[in-house]
């Protein structure tokens, strides 16, 4: 008797060109591959932007961080330098410095502070703002949340908010967010609250 004839699968064949034993092994499902692929991309590219995201909210919130650490430590003439070149258009550096010095005086200076979101807004096609809201407490015991707007000017992050006391009502609860002096755009007013993270006591979160 010669060697039984075999099948693609290598099972014998035995009458009729069935298999002798056992059944025919499939064959991998040729979609698999692909849609691994597929799924490794999407959550490759989800990933990514997430990360995009979190690096874009760094800027505004180390630009309100920088200003609030140069207002704690009264050098109120370089806060004013990391207004946007609009904002300071309106006030001068020693105007700024003199009111600045007189509120911290009053009100108590500025103890500690922490970014708790960062939102972006588009008041028009062609500009990006991001508002950061801070949660800051004072030398004298008081505590506020603070609103401030931020843009991207020449390379950099500026302020388009001068925040407290250009704010109406920034100091112990919500505010109108207007400049009761007349220029610039200001703070104030309440937001939510996010989890803790990296900085100064800070939690920083995205809220597109």
């Amino acid at each position: 008797m010669g060697p039984l004839a075999r099948s693609a699968w290598g099972s014998p064949i035995g009458p009729g060109g069935m298999p002798l034993s056992g059944s025919a092994p499939r064959r991998p499902t040729r979609w698999i591959v692909p849609l691994v692929i597929v799924l490794v991309v999407a959550v490759g590219a989800g990933a990514a932007g997430v990360l995009v995201l979190s690096r874009s909210d760094k800027g505004p919130a180390n630009a309100v961080r920088s200003y609030l650490a140069d207002v704690r430590a009264a050098r109120y003439d370089a806060a004013y330098g990391r207004l946007c070149a609009t904002v300071r258009g309106t006030r001068s550096q020693g105007e700024y410095s003199t009111i600045m010095r007189a509120f911290d005086g009053v009100r108590g200076t500025v103890a500690s502070y922490a970014v708790r979101t960062v939102q972006t807004v588009h008041p028009s096609a062609a500009e990006t703002v991001r508002t950061v809201q801070v949660d800051v407490q004072r030398s004298s015991g008081s505590a506020s949340r603070e609103s401030y707007d931020v843009h991207r000017e020449s390379g950099g992050y500026c302020l388009l908010t001068f925040g407290p006391p250009f704010s109406v009502g920034s100091g112990d609860g919500p505010g109108s967010g207007t400049d009761p002096f007349g220029g610039g755009r200001s703070g104030g007013g309440s937001g939510g609250g996010g989890s803790v993270g990296p900085g100064d006591g800070d939690a920083s979160v995205h809220a597109a």
